[in-house]
C-alpha cells in the first residue's frame, strides 16, 4: 500500500493536482452503507450543502473582480459557470444521480427490477466521470470547487480567458 500511495502522490504532483483527502464523517459513511439514499434526501443535501459551497465561491470570485460568472441554482440542480459561457468556460455541476444497488439473488438481477441509490454527483467541465460527493459538508464541497477550478487552470484554459471579467 505504501507502494501504491508513493507512486499517486508522484503522479499528482507531476500532473500539478491535489489528491482530496476529503471524504465524508464516519457516520455518514456508515449511514450509506445500510440505507440508501432517496431522490428526496439528495435534493435535500444538495440545497442544505451544495448551494452554500457554491455561493461562497461565486461570492469569493465576485469579490476578486471575476463578474462574468453565473450561478444557476434549481431544484436538485446547481451549476457555476466561471466565464462568458464559452467554450473557455469553467462549468462544475452539482445534481442527484441514480445507481442501481447490487443484485443478491437472480430474481433482483435485471435492473429494472433492482433497487436505485442515489448521489451527489459533482461533475466540472463535461467530464464523463462524477465524483461522488455524498455526505460532504459544504467546506468539503466547496474545497472539490476549487480543486477542480485549480486543474482547470493548469491545463490552461485561464490562460486563454485570462482576461475575461477584469
Amino acid at each position: 500500500m505504501l507502494a501504491i500511495g508513493l507512486v499517486r502522490q508522484t503522479n499528482a504532483d507531476l500532473a500539478g493536482i491535489t489528491l482530496a483527502d476529503d471524504a465524508p464523517a464516519v457516520s455518514e459513511r456508515i449511514k450509506r452503507l445500510l440505507v440508501p439514499a432517496r431522490r428526496t434526501d439528495i435534493i435535500e443535501q444538495i440545497a442544505r450543502n451544495g448551494e452554500p459551497a457554491l455561493k461562497s465561491v461565486y461570492d469569493a470570485m465576485q469579490s476578486e473582480g471575476w463578474t462574468t460568472n453565473e450561478l444557476t441554482v434549481e431544484e436538485g440542480l446547481i451549476v457555476l459557470t466561471v466565464g462568458s459561457g464559452d467554450a473557455n468556460s469553467f462549468i462544475y455541476r452539482l445534481a442527484p444521480r441514480a445507481r442501481p444497488l447490487a443484485a443478491y439473488t437472480a430474481l433482483e438481477a435485471p435492473e429494472a427490477r433492482r433497487s436505485m441509490a442515489w448521489t451527489v454527483a459533482a461533475q466540472a467541465n463535461g467530464e464523463t466521470k462524477f465524483r461522488d460527493l455524498t455526505g460532504f459538508s459544504a467546506d468539503q464541497i466547496a474545497s472539490d470547487v476549487l480543486t477542480q477550478l485549480e486543474r482547470w487552470r493548469l491545463a490552461g484554459a485561464l490562460g486563454a480567458a485570462d482576461g475575461i471579467g477584469r
